[in-house]
């Protein structure tokens, strides 16, 4: 008899043990999720946009405010007279004589083709969407500036610890992978469009060639040398000063103007899709996690029941606010990026493999990779969170978890059936596998049409 006592006492001891254990992990990882602001380090959104600042893309900087909680951006006198006076009118000169000069190609062709109407459609939406980027970082400060502050209240962002046992090697080849692809992103981007664009194998000549075409003191089909041009054999005519001022306006606007495409394309092949990737998996890795404890774990008690949902609850509240201020910035924006990009690759395509440019059929293939890699993001990060309704839908999450919560379950099925948590327009289509399964038969139509 006395030892039947002992061991009922051992066994509940062993359960009080078990169940302080618990407690202590899911205590621990709610003290990791609510890291003090003040300690918190910079997103890869936020580095981005502290890049754009001392590049002169956007007129303001992003810091925390004196009681260092909340962000806010703030304006310097002197780098925003050379944004405002200097270095946008630049951009914005350079994207409209561009613009200029395929609306004059356009209509000078003879024989249009569908190509033609496909090329030039595609320009004025690419050409659009940049005038809207730099409308939307002088406008929507204020939106932005919520942006900032949704994206550091993620407090997922900021585990000391990983909240899935034995997945540690795993989020560091994410992470080295994603630093690297952005990285990359950014460097190739600088190389190509800036570097290779402007200066590799350009001469005088053709610099003062493209600078007439542009300004529209020649035909844009003209490939004649300036000897031509200038309708004289004296060489040293090709230094007039006509052709120095045409030269270096030619220089100026194509250097400001490349160097806006680097900071656009970054943005949404590289920060927008790697940061609604991060947050969609790390929620899902708190789930994983929370799964994990419960499998190992002795039967749970109401205290852990209701302090979990209540958890959960919070981190998925952190992750739509997320994606819906993302949403109300640059949803649309997006859609847009992706048509026009793909419809540029399908159209382009052709043109860089009979050119056998070895230089530019790399380019080609280099911004396809970035490209895809950008759409598997969305499209993967849509996929996880949509996945979250199956967890929501098993019996040990609705006996367990939400067991005294019932009416907060609900209401989480319920959202997740009415708006999916995506990048993209709610009510017009958002940025998943499916879409993505319709882009693909566009592109292919617009392939057959055009080749």
């Amino acid at each position: 008899m006395s030892r039947d006592l002992h061991t009922e006492k051992v066994f509940e001891k062993s359960l009080r043990d078990g169940i302080v254990r618990i407690n202590a992990q899911v205590i621990d990882l709610d003290k990791q999720g609510k890291t003090p602001i003040s300690t918190r380090k910079l997103e890869l959104f936020h580095w981005y946009f502290l890049a754009a600042y001392y590049g002169l893309i956007i007129p303001f900087k992003i810091q925390k405010r004196e009681d260092d909680k909340v962000w806010e951006t703030k304006s310097w006198m002197f780098q925003k007279l050379l944004c405002f006076i200097i270095f946008r009118p630049l951009i914005w000169l350079g994207i409209l004589t561009r613009f200029a000069l395929v609306v004059r190609k356009f209509y000078a062709n003879k024989d249009y083709r569908p190509k033609d109407y496909l090329e030039f459609a595609t320009n004025t939406l690419y050409f659009a969407n940049l005038f809207n980027f730099s409308w939307t970082l002088i406008i929507r400060r204020e939106k932005l500036e919520k942006l900032f502050n949704n994206v550091s209240a993620f407090s997922l962002f900021h585990l000391e610890k990983p909240s899935v046992p034995l997945s540690s090697r795993v989020s560091r080849r994410t992470k080295w992978f994603l630093t690297a692809y952005m990285v990359g992103l950014f460097v190739f981007c600088i190389a190509f469009y800036v570097i290779r664009r402007t200066f590799y194998n350009t001469s005088f000549q053709r610099t003062i060639q493209n600078g007439r075409k542009r300004f529209f003191l020649v035909d844009w089909q003209s490939n004649v040398s300036l000897l031509h041009i200038n309708r004289t054999n004296d060489t040293h005519d090709i230094y007039s000063n006509v052709n120095f001022l045409v030269a270096f306006a030619q220089l100026a606007l194509s250097i400001s103007e490349l160097w806006y495409r680097v900071f656009v394309v970054t943005f949404f092949s590289g920060a927008l899709p790697v940061t609604f990737w991060s947050a969609s998996k790390l929620f899902q890795r708190y789930l994983s996690g929370i799964d994990t404890l419960r499998a190992e774990s002795l039967p749970l008690n109401e205290s852990f029941d209701s302090s979990l949902a209540d958890m959960i609850v919070e981190k998925y509240e952190e992750l739509k606010n997320l994606v819906a201020s993302l949403n109300s910035v640059w949803s649309t924006a997006t859609l847009v990026y992706v048509i026009c990009k793909s419809v540029e690759l399908v159209v382009y395509s052709n043109r860089k493999v009979m050119k056998k440019d070895v230089v530019h059929l790399f380019a080609f293939v280099c911004f396809t990779f970035f490209f895809v890699v950008m759409l598997i993001l969305l499209a993967e990060g849509c996929r996880m969170n949509d996945s979250i309704k199956l967890w929501l839908y098993k019996t040990s999450t609705r006996e367990q978890v939400f067991v005294e919560q019932k009416s907060e379950l609900e209401c989480l099925k319920m959202d997740f059936e009415v708006a999916p948590v995506g990048i993209g327009t709610f009510g017009v289509c958002v940025i998943s596998y499916g879409f993505l399964s319709q882009l693909l038969v566009f592109c292919v139509t617009v392939f057959l049409i055009t080749f």
